[in-house]
């Protein structure tokens, strides 16, 4: 007689706006585990396509929790976090479809190992299955988040990739510890959705926790949120223009040390001028110009946040960023000049930050002698 395993202590918390024909794809492969969760939440973030009745009427397994508007991915994670009484709790996309291993990997990765606070999978694209999307992030100087791998054959380097310590995981497959969001907070609500794993990870290793990646926990991730995917619409929409230009403003302004700002400042200026005409060419200045100055409208909560996090980390800037490669945007500086371009930029912050970090960590030596 077959024995079945027990459920293991972790909630799976799926986030749906209007993603109903994504659905029976991500359920069916979370009930089909063959280490299964104690619990799976779906946090409806007020669908209008029917999404609700479906999951009740095709997968009444699965707990409901409608939030009565759209919270957005963080909001929408955070319901279902303060919802569920597993010490680990996995945030999936719902545009995802999972092997039948992808929760025992991330599980095992980090059960015996109270230092860890997250372990993300490794996630391809179901039309380039043999390529990988993410294995593992890095937190980029700039303010965004450097994929690693990306779009690297999958074949040839499967036998390189084992679990391993990463910067930043990634938010569409994320296994996270309890005891470390209690200390240092949920999600941040007013990012909504985009530098949320930036953000998230680096308030997370500020206090010494680790993040790792487990690469036998495949994810394939489909064409992403309408309206804010690239993949979904072709081109760069207008609303992700406005959330990342907030957002990563929002983390830099909030979570950076004064001294790596001012040293910064510099290269963030022609980094910002370089941005601000690529949101020319694509259409969406109007939103760029939207989201700088939403943080000069939040200037007092901004410098709240900033005072109560810079007083709790332990760890200075300079051990959390790095200068790996940003991923090209699809549809954006990905040939011909604009190949050469980025080319030439990584190399200068590259070697920009190799300066930078030395004159922090002589800073940072000097004050503790």
């Amino acid at each position: 007689m077959k024995t079945h395993p027990s459920p293991l202590p972790v909630t799976v918390i799926v986030v749906n706006y209007n993603g109903r024909h994504f659905m029976d794809a991500c359920l069916t492969s979370l009930k089909a585990q063959s280490h299964p969760p104690e619990a799976v939440i779906v946090v409806d973030n007020a669908s209008t396509d029917g999404s609700v009745s479906w999951i009740r009427e095709y997968h009444p397994w699965v707990t409901i929790i409608e939030s009565g508007e759209n919270a957005g991915y963080c909001g929408g994670n955070n319901i279902g976090i303060r919802a569920s009484e597993s010490p680990f709790v996995v945030l999936l996309n719902n545009d995802t479809r999972v092997q039948n291993d992808w929760l025992k990997y991330l599980y095992e990765a980090v059960a015996d190992d109270e230092s860890v606070a997250a372990c993300s999978s490794l996630v391809v694209l179901p039309g380039e299955p043999d390529l990988i999307h993410y294995a593992g992030s890095s937190a980029h100087f700039m303010g965004h988040i450097a994929n690693l791998h990306y779009l690297r054959p999958l074949g040839e380097r499967k036998e390189k990739l084992e679990v391993s310590e990463t910067g930043v995981y990634v938010g569409s497959s994320v296994l996270l510890r309890r005891a470390a969001l209690e200390e240092v907070g949920l999600l941040e609500e007013r990012i909504f959705i985009y530098e949320d794993e930036l953000d998230m990870s680096l308030r997370l290793r500020s206090r010494r926790w680790r993040i790792l990646v487990e690469p036998r926990s495949m994810v394939w991730h489909y064409a992403g949120t309408p309206d804010l995917a690239v993949r979904s619409s072709g081109k760069y929409p207008r609303r992700r223009a406005y959330l990342v230009s907030r957002n990563r403003w929002m983390v830099l302004l909030r979570l950076y040390e004064t001294k790596t700002l001012i040293f910064l400042s510099p290269v963030l200026f022609m980094f910002e001028c370089a941005w601000c005409v690529a949101m020319a060419f694509s259409g969406t200045l109007r939103e760029y110009v939207k989201g700088m100055t939403w943080n000069w409208r939040e200037r007092s909560w901004v410098a709240d946040e900033r005072r109560r996090f810079q007083q709790s980390r332990s760890i200075p800037d300079f051990k959390l960023l790095t200068a790996d490669p940003l991923s090209p945007v699809p549809g954006m500086t990905t040939s011909g000049a604009g190949h050469a371009i980025r080319v030439a930029g990584e190399f200068y912050m590259k070697l920009y930050w190799a300066v930078t970090k030395r004159l922090l960590t002589l800073i940072h030596t000097g004050r503790r002698t």
